[in-house]
C-alpha cells in the first residue's frame, strides 16, 4: 500500500485571548468655558495603532478618544470636553512567539464620567479585547492511497475546512463630505463605525469593500443640537500569492485614527469636511480540502491524515454566518421628544449549560426630552444564539434604530456573526501500520486488521490470532487451499475474533 503525499502551506490558530483593561483620565475645563454643573453623555472610541508579538506576550498600543457632553452652570448650550487617553498594554499569552500575526478586536464595555469640581472632570472606560495569534506552517498530507488488487482497504474522503492564510493591511481613507445642508457651528462629538464588510478572493489577491458610517453631533448657528450622518464607502485590494477563486474569505476592520479638517476657502470649500481615517483590515482565508483516510473493519483510522495524532479538523460547510433580528424595549427617563443617536455593540459572550451561547449587547441612546434637555440612556441586555457554535461568537451590528414609545424606548437592530466558526471534530489516528502488527482498538472488537508478511502462511496467522484458518478464509473471501499458503507482503487480512 502506497501513500501519495503532498506538501501544503497552511495557517494555524496558535493562541486566543479574551481580556480587558481599564483606563482613567482627567481634564481641566478651558478658561473660555463656564463652570460645569452636570455631565450628560460620555462616549469612548478605541483605536489600536500598533500590535506586536513577543515571546509569551502581545504588546498593544493606541488611543482611547473620550468625549463628554456637559451642561454649564446656569444652563445654556451644551459643551463638549475631549479627553484622549494613550495606552500601552502588555498581555501575557501562552504560546505567543515572535513572528506570529496578531489580529485584535476591541470594543468599549463601559464609559462613564463625573465632575470632580466645576472646573475638572474625570472619566473611566473599560475596553474588551479578543486577540487571535496565527502562524504559517507546512504540512504533509495524504492526497491518495494506492494498492494492488490484493489489498483490501476501507478508504473514504474527509472534507475539511483549512485555514490557508491570515493577513492584515493598514491603509488610509480620505473623503470630502458635503456639509452644506448641515449649518455646523460647533462640532461636539465625532463617532465612526464600519459596516457592510465584504471580502472576496481571486487569483493571487484579496479584495474587500465596506463603508465607514460618520456621525457628527453638533450645534447649529442657533445653538440647537443636531446630528449629521454620512456613509463613506471604500474598497481595498491586497496582493496575496496562492489565492484561488474558490477560497472563502472573512474580514474585519478596526480604526487606527480619526481626523476631521474643514474645507479650505474657495468654491464650495467652506461647505466640505475632509475626513481622514486610518483603518486596519484583518483577513482570514480558508479553503475546502479533501483528504484520504483508511479505516479498519470497525472504524479506527489506520493511515496517516496528518503527522499529528489525533487529527482535529473543522468540516467544510456551506452554511452562512448567523444573522439575527434583535428587538428590545427599556424604560426612558421622562418624556422623550427626539432620539439623536443610537449605538449598539457586543460587550460579552457566555456559554450556557446546554452548550449554546448568550451574548451581551450594550445600547447607548442620546435623546432630547420634551422640555429640550438632553438625556443619555445606557441599557445592557442578553440575547440567546439559536444555533450551536464551536467557539466564542462575535457579532457586528449592521442596522440599529430606536424610537420613543410612551415611557420607554424600543430598539430594533440586525446583528451578524463576524466570522463562521464550524464545529471542531476529532479523528483518532495511528502514525502508520507496521507489517504483521495487530491493532485492537476497543475492549471487545469483532474484527481486527492484520498486514500479511512474506514467508508467513495462513496457518501461522491463525495460530498467532488464536483462530481457525477457515474463519480467516470466510472473512476475506479466500479459496480453500493449502494451510501454508505463501504470504503476500502488503496484503490486508480481516481477522474475526472469537470468544
Amino acid at each position: 500500500m502506497d501513500r501519495i503525499m503532498r506538501k501544503q502551506q497552511l495557517c494555524q490558530l496558535a493562541a486566543e485571548l479574551h481580556s480587558g483593561f481599564e483606563e482613567t483620565g482627567e481634564a481641566i475645563v478651558a478658561d473660555t468655558l463656564p463652570d460645569l454643573s452636570d455631565i450628560v453623555d460620555v462616549h469612548a472610541q478605541v483605536m489600536i495603532r500598533d500590535k506586536s508579538v513577543q515571546e509569551g506576550s502581545v504588546l498593544l498600543s493606541g488611543t482611547i478618544l473620550m468625549s463628554a457632553l456637559c451642561i454649564p452652570e446656569g444652563g445654556g448650550s451644551v459643551h463638549s470636553m475631549e479627553i484622549p487617553i494613550t495606552f500601552s498594554q502588555k498581555l501575557r499569552m501562552e504560546g505567543a512567539q515572535s513572528g506570529m500575526l496578531a489580529q485584535c478586536r476591541a470594543g468599549v464595555s463601559e464609559a462613564e464620567g463625573k465632575l470632580l469640581n466645576p472646573r475638572k472632570l474625570g472619566v473611566r472606560t473599560v475596553v474588551q479585547l479578543h486577540i487571535s495569534l496565527y502562524r504559517e506552517t507546512e504540512s504533509s498530507v495524504v492526497s491518495e492511497i494506492r494498492g494492488d488488487d490484493t489489498v483490501q482497504t476501507l478508504q473514504e474522503t474527509l472534507d475539511a475546512r483549512e485555514l490557508r492564510t491570515a493577513c492584515s493591511k493598514n491603509f488610509t481613507v480620505i473623503e470630502d463630505t458635503d456639509i452644506s445642508q448641515a449649518d455646523i457651528s460647533n462640532i461636539l462629538q465625532t463617532r465612526v463605525s464600519i459596516e457592510n464588510e465584504e471580502a472576496a478572493v481571486s487569483a493571487g489577491r484579496i479584495s474587500c469593500r465596506a463603508a465607514a458610517k460618520l456621525t457628527i453631533l453638533y450645534l447649529d448657528s442657533r445653538e440647537s443640537l443636531r446630528v449629521f450622518q454620512a456613509d463613506l464607502p471604500f474598497n481595498q485590494m491586497l496582493e496575496q500569492p496562492g489565492m484561488e477563486e474558490e477560497m472563502r474569505c472573512s474580514c474585519s476592520f478596526s480604526l487606527r485614527s480619526i481626523e476631521l479638517t474643514p474645507g479650505e476657502d474657495g468654491e464650495n470649500g467652506e461647505n466640505t469636511l475632509t475626513v481622514t481615517l486610518g483603518i486596519c483590515a484583518d483577513f482570514l482565508v480558508s479553503s475546502r480540502e479533501q483528504y484520504s483516510i483508511v479505516r479498519d473493519a470497525y472504524g479506527t483510522v489506520a493511515e496517516l491524515v496528518w503527522a499529528a495524532q489525533p487529527y482535529r479538523y473543522q468540516p467544510w460547510t456551506e452554511e452562512h454566518p448567523c444573522s439575527m433580528e434583535v428587538q428590545e424595549s427599556f424604560p426612558s427617563v421622562g418624556g422623550i421628544s427626539r432620539i439623536l443617536l443610537t449605538e449598539l455593540s457586543q460587550t460579552d459572550a457566555e456559554q450556557q449549560e446546554d452548550g449554546r451561547w448568550e451574548v451581551t449587547l450594550r445600547a447607548n441612546v442620546l435623546a432630547t426630552q420634551e422640555d429640550g434637555s438632553l438625556v443619555y440612556r445606557v441599557h445592557s441586555f442578553k440575547v440567546g444564539i439559536p444555533q450551536e457554535m464551536s467557539g466564542r461568537p462575535y457579532f457586528i451590528v449592521r442596522q440599529c434604530s430606536a424610537v420613543p414609545e410612551g415611557e420607554s424606548i424600543r430598539l430594533t437592530a440586525r446583528i451578524v456573526q463576524a466570522d463562521l466558526q464550524p464545529e471542531w471534530k476529532t479523528v483518532e489516528t495511528v502514525g502508520e501500520i507496521s507489517e504483521g502488527e495487530l491493532y485492537p482498538r476497543r475492549e471487545d472488537p469483532e474484527l481486527v486488521l492484520c498486514f500479511d508478511v512474506a514467508e508467513q502462511g495462513l496457518w501461522s496467522i491463525a495460530k498467532r490470532c488464536h483462530i481457525t484458518q477457515e474463519a480467516i478464509r470466510a472473512a476475506n473471501g479466500l479459496d480453500n487451499g493449502p494451510g501454508e499458503m505463501p504470504g503476500k507482503p502488503g496484503r490486508v487480512l480481516l481477522i474475526p475474533l472469537m470468544n
